[in-house]
């Protein structure tokens, strides 16, 4: 079963303090308290718009594939803070840790599976979220999520490890990597402020990402938009923190 969750109109009023953006040159507004999930929302997209808008507009391509990559990176962040920071569990039992030749590592394993596929009548998923919002948004048919994942298994310990396997016109300005490592700071201070579960950051996430592909329908097929967004999701849930936190 796909989701699709209207966002309420809201009428929170509460203090901010200004940051600026990726590129430095404009600030956005970030609530300095605890605040809604609505308010998080808001203050995500406005945020990841204006990291990737010049003079034609937002581009949506990278805001998409910038929106999944966070997405499954908080997948990852979430266990780690509720599961093993604040429950003790350990990294090794919880994820299956790969190792390559040149000595990077990847984390995968089944406590993926359901935050991040699962479409069963009453679960929540990333998937089911992003499919849901392309299914609202008109797409007559949905991308093989089955062939993303095996297509990412296999890139493993490769250089093209998260790059979209996508026509070079639709490719984002910023590898999910890169994406990550502008936007995961205020990403993360933005979930805390908001609190509850940590494992269901992702899904946080991923519901800005569904108002994108129902807004940006009309410039890019809502089926090719989950594609992007799934397709950062599932790579960058896999990832080593360290390429965000070492660099």
């Amino acid at each position: 079963m796909f989701i699709y969750l209207k966002n309420k109109i809201f009428t929170v009023v509460m203090s901010f303090f200004l940051i600026s953006s990726a590129w430095g040159g404009n600030t956005i507004a970030v609530p300095n308290e605890k605040f809604d999930n609505d308010k998080f929302r808001s203050v995500l997209r406005e945020y990841v718009f204006t990291t990737y808008k010049d003079e034609k507009g937002v581009h949506i391509e990278s805001a998409l594939s910038a929106l999944g990559a966070l997405s499954g990176f908080a997948l990852q962040q979430g266990i780690r803070e509720e599961l093993i920071k604040k429950q003790g569990g350990s990294e090794n039992k919880i994820f299956t840790i790969i190792k390559t030749k040149n000595g990077d590592k990847y984390y995968f394993g089944s406590i993926f599976d359901q935050p991040l596929y699962d479409t069963r009548k009453g679960k929540m998923s990333v998937w089911a979220i992003i499919g849901g919002g392309a299914q609202k948004a008109g797409a007559k048919s949905l991308p093989n999520i089955n062939n993303f994942s095996k297509l990412n298994t296999q890139a493993v310990g490769s250089k093209n490890y998260g790059k979209l396997n996508i026509a070079k016109k639709h490719q984002p300005k910023h590898h999910p990597i890169d994406a990550i490592k502008i936007h995961w700071g205020l990403t993360e201070k933005l979930l805390k402020a908001k609190g509850g579960n940590p494992l269901m950051w992702s899904w946080e996430i991923a519901l800005v990402a569904q108002d994108l592909i129902m807004l940006g329908k009309q410039a890019i097929q809502p089926s090719l938009a989950a594609q992007i967004v799934m397709e950062s999701a599932i790579s960058m849930s896999k990832i080593d923190p360290d390429l965000i936190f070492k660099n």
